[in-house]
């Protein structure tokens, strides 16, 4: 059997052989090619089946053909010649595939255990997209020996067993997620491991750059046992659909993203480095144990520094470089709590507690009603309710008008009363809710109030069918949404810079930016410095359709 496998692959050499030698040899720079004129019907494809090479190697050769739509009947086209010993070689150390419908850069990523900036490199036809049918250069990775070890999550609580991403799989997602950028939009550095980073110098327009920085626990160099990276890689895809957009707006950014994972000491390596200082904006880190040295390093610098995700971040209240996106509870409920008062007119407020219920959000929410209520001098009634209680709505309600605030976010105990309530038939009664009821309890609930910091827009088909060409199908998510976040804050920024002729300042009066789920207002409170974002949505449910009251 082995003799006529020798055999065949024997005649096919020499098949080839008296193949190529028809055609003159051109020598390039110290490399041979083989001038071939383009047959009918023949593209990149054939003609690389026909001499064994990669379409990769074609372009390489021909980098013209880059900018037809196709070969041309005749067209004279260098291709590469293969020695014997090379291509030994190279079929040691590389694969040809064949992309198949739709697969994405990342899919193909993973399945190859391949980066994707050596894909690119090893096929340079790759920056205009993947394409079904092209065939690519792939290196064929060394399998490696399994040594006899525990696997880690053995050591692990069962709840954290669950399959996290790997740090090879998050580093070359990052690598796509940068790819897609660099290609489309103004320039943008990759993620930092080491203190190496490489510039793309793409100027949109003739203005000042915005100098961004991002830094997140992407977790590309530490294990992700949390599994907390998935949703900061989400943000930055957000980020990067949002600046691919800014073309069209003739903003000019330069960003840089720092994994600042969750150690102290890369943080404090991080913030050594000069590049920081030259920004414009910081946008991160995501928890306020990280957040306190760099909002420190921040109001040192004068750089404007916008935290995302913690609201933890009391001792920075005197702080104006901090630009705060998710506000406390305390913070927001004292807003919501005014604005109540002031729509109640000379309706009659009840707040409805719950026995045995344990709740901070809830508590905090009634304890800042109460207080405002008190300190306008609006009388409101407080008690616990219960099935066998209920009738007492009856007789605290007032004709004028009722609010009742049912204050449990626990459906189960909401929907236990409201057939009670409901019977009692009060007149002019209204419900104030939590977000946390959802929008399926609202046949239940006419005439209900809740509020939200987010509110997804109905139209976001630009932004799914963008995020599904570059990233593939985009995964049905809760609100809010990590990557809408990403979005939604850099549109702001970079809405802000051209709005004020290249600068960051002032934050005051809403930009005008397409938001997909916020509606982003910073301002300052009281007598404190820092910028807070106290923006919110207004729902009210009339009984027939959702009604949206921007605040």
């Amino acid at each position: 059997m082995k003799k006529i496998v020798y055999l065949i692959v024997f005649l096919n050499f020499i098949f080839f052989s008296v193949f190529a030698e028809k055609y003159p040899i051109r020598i390039v720079k110290g490399k041979k090619y083989y001038e071939y004129a383009v047959q009918k019907s023949e593209g990149l494809f054939a003609v690389g089946r026909k001499f064994e090479v990669s379409q990769a190697q074609l372009l390489e050769a021909n980098p013209e053909l880059a900018k037809q739509t196709g070969l041309k009947l005749g067209q004279i086209i260098l291709v590469p010649v293969i020695e014997k010993a090379e291509e030994n070689e190279d079929a040691q150390k590389y694969e040809y595939y064949v992309v198949p419908p739709k697969q994405t850069l990342y899919s193909l990523s993973r399945q190859k255990g391949v980066s994707i900036d050596e894909l690119v490199e090893l096929n340079p036809e790759l920056k205009d997209g993947l394409k079904a049918g092209q065939t690519l250069k792939i290196p064929i990775k060394e399998v490696p020996t399994p040594t006899v070890a525990q696997p880690l999550t053995d050591t692990l609580p069962d709840k954290e067993k669950s399959t996290k991403m790997d740090r090879k799989v998050r580093k070359s997602l990052l690598d796509s997620v940068r790819m897609v950028f660099e290609r489309t939009s103004p320039s943008v550095e990759k993620p930092v491991v080491e203190e190496q980073q490489r510039d793309t110098d793409v100027v949109v327009a003739q203005q000042p750059t915005l100098n961004v920085v991002l830094m997140l626990p992407f977790m590309v160099q530490t294990p992700d046992l949390e599994g907390i990276s998935d949703k900061f890689i989400e943000f930055y895809k957000g980020v990067l659909i949002a600046l691919d957009a800014t073309k069209k707006g003739g903003v000019s950014v330069k960003l840089a993203v720092f994994d600042n994972e969750k150690s102290p000491e890369t943080l404090d390596s991080l913030l050594t480095n000069p590049q920081l200082k030259t920004a414009n904006l910081i946008i991160g880190p995501a928890y306020s144990a990280q957040a306190d040295k760099v909002l420190d390093f921040a109001k040192a610098n004068g750089i404007y520094t916008v935290i995302p995700f913690t609201s933890h971040l009391e001792k920075h209240a005197d702080n104006p470089y901090l630009i705060q996106f998710n506000p406390s509870q305390e913070e927001l409920f004292t807003v919501i709590s005014e604005q109540i008062v002031r729509k109640i007119g000379k309706n009659k407020v009840i707040i409805a507690r719950f026995q045995d219920a344990e709740d901070d959000k809830v508590d905090m929410f009634v304890a800042m009603l109460s207080q405002t209520m008190m300190a306008h001098r609006k009388n409101y009634n407080e008690f616990f309710i219960s099935k066998e209680n209920v009738g007492v709505l009856q007789d605290l309600a007032t004709r004028n008008g009722t609010l009742l605030v049912l204050a449990s976010r626990n459906t189960k105990e909401i929907a236990g009363l409201l057939p009670d309530i409901e019977a009692l038939n009060i007149p002019n009664l209204s419900l104030w809710g939590f977000e946390e009821w959802g929008n399926e309890w609202l046949s239940y609930l006419p005439n209900t109030y809740y509020y939200s910091l987010f509110n997804a827009k109905s139209d976001t088909e630009t932004y799914n069918k963008t995020y599904h060409y570059f990233y593939g199908k985009r995964a049905a998510t809760s609100i809010p949404a990590y990557d809408m976040l990403g979005y939604d804050i850099m549109s702001y920024f970079t809405t802000t810079w051209k709005n004020n002729q290249s600068h960051i300042y002032p934050f005051s009066k809403p930009c005008g930016a397409d938001y997909l789920q916020s509606n982003i207002v910073f301002s300052q409170s009281g007598n404190q410095k820092k910028w807070i974002n106290l923006n919110y949505y207004l729902f009210h449910y009339n009984g027939k359709q959702m009604l949206i009251i921007e605040k």
